[in-house]
């Protein structure tokens, strides 16, 4: 009987440490490929007339920044509760970390098709289909949680809601924050979704997490996507690049 133990345990840190190196490998072809990307001429540019601020207090730059706060702040509750929520429906941990494989492997393939999507599609476009993709992926991992299908669908829009979100938003940045506020934008940007809207989504999750549970708390994460989808398509309408 111990023998049987000893030997599952083995089975699995073997299945652990060989998916360690799996995502390991992955991340050294982003590394790889970034050498690849040609670099873009240096230019000097003018600030233009308008300071940052006033940029920021443009409506739709204002919309856009709210928006990606909303889109961080929904991904609060899965970058930290997303594999005890599986483990605790009885996944395997294996699996799970399977689970965030597939992700990176999806966001890593929309970044080689992005430049084919843009051609045929709007930025704008791509932001409210993002939003779209997050709000479905919440309401699948909350709703059904105990069907491995949607939760392995739910990881493939990971593409969608981070993957295509990110790299559109930084499109949208340049559009927005010319010359040398680009900078700038893009750490306004960054403070604001990555660092406001991250640190709120997992401090707010932890409490729902406690008071209402795990499915309220997702369905909360896919209200804040819907609020970020809105936002898109009220405020942005004049945004046509």
């Amino acid at each position: 009987m111990l023998a049987v133990i000893g030997i599952g345990y083995l089975l699995e840190i073997v299945e652990i440490a060989w998916l360690l190196w799996v995502v390991l490998g992955l991340k050294l072809g982003i590394v790889i490929f970034s050498y690849h990307i040609p670099e873009k001429e240096v230019m000097r540019h003018t600030a233009g007339l308008h300071s940052v601020l006033q940029i920021c207090l443009r409506p739709e730059v204002t919309a856009f920044l709210l928006s990606s706060l909303l889109m961080l702040f929904a991904h609060g509750a899965y970058y930290t509760f997303f594999s005890i929520y599986l483990v605790e429906h009885g996944y395997d941990k294996g699996f799970v970390g399977w689970l965030w494989a597939t992700g990176v492997i999806c966001e890593i393939g929309i970044f080689f098709i992005m430049p084919w999507l843009m051609r045929y599609f709007r930025l704008k476009a791509m932001l409210i289909f993002s939003f779209a993709c997050a709000m479905l992926r919440f309401v699948l991992i909350g709703q059904y949680a105990d069907w491995p299908v949607m939760i392995v669908f739910a990881q493939i829009l990971h593409a969608a809601t981070y993957g295509a979100h990110h790299i559109a938003a930084m499109m949208v940045i340049h559009q927005f924050f010319q010359g040398r506020h680009q900078a700038k934008g893009q750490a306004i940007y960054t403070s604001a979704a990555y660092g406001v809207g991250g640190a709120l989504g997992a401090v707010c999750s932890g409490y729902t997490w406690d008071w209402l549970g795990a499915e309220i708390t997702f369905l909360i994460s896919a209200a804040a996507a819907l609020a970020g989808l809105v936002l898109i398509a009220w405020k942005m309408r004049s945004f046509n690049h």
